[in-house]
């Protein structure tokens, strides 16, 4: 949320955030983060137990799952937090119609919260696709976000010195070999990687990451570390793999 208060505030663009609706939009997308993620979080880490590094699980375990947890009673309380979670998702997918955003005819920083919580479900949990069938309106917004209009180009170099400041704070932070934070894989870099792994094979990403070889080594690192992670992050196309190749 502070991330798009900040972008709202300094390129004065009120679409993800219209200042009629932004009460009701950042208390809906405080939930959805919220209460919603945290579901969906239980349901993909317990589904990956046997298959993500367990220094990860461990990590992430007191977040979602609470004081003493064990696999198996994880296990047992899978399907009771898979209903939990559609309950949510309904919720959401009754207050979508055909066409138009939640909130409003334009889809804003609510609906991008929707497709966020999608694209989460979809691409980390090997049931997700499946799940999300009964979902047609959800289905809807995570294609129209993705889909997405063409670069605005004027707005796009505007923010060229603000991500190239953004990029050299990054780059200073992955300094150190490995995670970004302590000595084990935590959620920082499972956060940050798919950002900037998109932002990578971008133009203006290509030539802004040639300035933070710390920065791309780290990506590098977990491309190497984090199971399947292209796959998770994209289907790679070979226009993608040359860029990634390119940028690392």
């Amino acid at each position: 949320q502070n991330i798009v208060r900040a972008l709202t505030e300094i390129t004065d663009n009120h679409q993800l955030l219209p200042t009629k609706l932004s009460g009701k939009i950042l208390a809906f997308t405080d939930w959805a983060d919220g209460a919603v993620f945290n579901l969906a979080a239980r349901v993909v880490l317990t589904s990956a137990l046997d298959t993500a590094p367990p220094e990860f699980i461990q990590d992430r375990g007191g977040l979602y799952f609470g004081p003493n947890w064990t696999p198996e009673g994880l296990r047992s309380q899978l399907p009771g937090v898979i209903l939990q979670l559609a309950a949510h998702l309904n919720s959401i997918d009754s207050g979508l119609g055909a066409q138009g955003g939640f909130m409003s005819n334009d889809l804003s920083y609510a609906d991008v919260t929707i497709a966020y919580l999608a694209w989460f479900i979809r691409g980390r949990w090997d049931q997700g696709p499946e799940f999300l069938q009964q979902f047609a309106n959800i289905e809807r917004i995570e294609r129209e976000v993705i889909k997405g209009e063409p670069p605005d180009e004027a707005k796009i170099n505007k923010a060229i010195p603000d991500v190239e400041r953004i990029v050299s704070c990054l780059n200073e932070a992955a300094a150190r070999t490995g995670p970004l934070a302590g000595e084990a894989l935590t959620l920082a870099d499972l956060f940050l990687g798919p950002i900037i792994s998109h932002f990578a094979v971008t133009p203006e990403g290509h030539k802004c990451m040639k300035t933070a070889p710390s920065l791309a080594k780290w990506l590098e690192w977990m491309r190497q570390n984090v199971k399947n992670y292209d796959k998770v992050n994209f289907e790679l196309s070979p226009k993608t793999a040359k860029a990634l190749a390119l940028n690392t």
